[in-house]
């Protein structure tokens, strides 16, 4: 049933969102492209990794944008564990996970409600999201400058798992997912800083379809820097693995595919298909 042909209330989405300190400007944007959406039923769940250096900022938006606002100060934990720690407190039938220096255009949770309204079968949908190339070093008066917009080429598939077991062609905050996921196969690995998305991908869509709407409805960044560029593409290689290792165990149903992990894989790969 499509979004607008619905009685009641809509389902409840939860949005949550990773962040740490010294972000306040990504995530104050963060916050007002949730503040945004044109979907009316959203909780915003805030966890910040190592403190909670961003609650006061985090409970003025809320009050500025009125919009509920949950904050999560942890202990450091790292990146894994602070997603769950969001997903635990979620209350929505759906998640989705926007990273601090993430954006929502205005109707990318609408949009992806409606497709899982009109598909009540699929687990999870998701749609196109700009990487955007950012020049923070030029920051001024809160100001930056974005290099380039595009849809990477890897990102433009339609869901298929096998080439999901081959190379992440999914942007983190471009899916929304039902929270029984969470609930029945857990979250992510805790111990992984890095590709903890793909290794989730692998586990919520077994036995699961994810619906493919062929529309950009948010972008995430990436550095312009090249030592910047250079820092995060190695925590990437050192992260990839374990992420190859356990992606292939998600798989294991599929020996062919499985051995596309060993054979066909490759960083390169890996690299264009990041989105986190």
């Amino acid at each position: 049933m499509p979004l607008g042909a619905q009685c009641g209330d809509p389902p409840l989405v939860s949005i949550i969102t990773r962040t740490c300190s010294g972000r306040s400007l990504y995530l104050r944007q963060a916050i007002l492209s949730v503040a945004h959406q044109t979907y009316p039923r959203i909780e915003h769940i805030i966890v910040e990794d190592g403190g909670e250096s961003q609650r006061t900022m985090a409970e003025t938006m809320s009050s500025v944008t009125h919009r509920d606002i949950v904050f999560i100060g942890l202990t450091k934990v790292g990146p894994s564990t602070a997603g769950n720690a969001g997903l635990s407190a979620a209350n929505g039938r759906w998640c989705l996970f926007l990273d601090d220096d993430d954006l929502l255009f205005a109707d990318h949770v609408e949009l992806l409600v409606d497709a899982l309204l009109r598909n009540p079968s699929a687990a999870a949908a998701y749609s196109l999201a700009w990487q955007v190339v950012t020049d923070a070093a030029k920051l001024i008066e809160d100001k930056y400058l974005e290099v380039s917009h595009y849809v990477p080429a890897v990102m433009r598939q339609t869901f298929d798992r096998d080439v999901l077991l081959h190379h992440n062609f999914l942007a983190i905050q471009s899916v929304i997912f039902e929270r029984r996921l969470f609930l029945e196969r857990g979250g992510f690995d805790a111990d992984m800083d890095a590709l903890e998305d793909w290794v989730l991908w692998m586990r919520y869509s077994q036995g699961n379809f994810f619906i493919y709407v062929p529309k950009v409805t948010s972008m995430y960044r990436t550095p312009s820097d090249p030592q910047t560029g250079r820092l995060r593409q190695a925590a990437f290689d050192a992260a990839y693995p374990l992420a190859r290792a356990r992606v292939a165990a998600r798989h294991k149903g599929h020996p062919e595919a499985a051995l596309a992990v060993h054979q066909g894989l490759t960083k390169t790969q890996t690299k264009e298909s990041n989105g986190h």
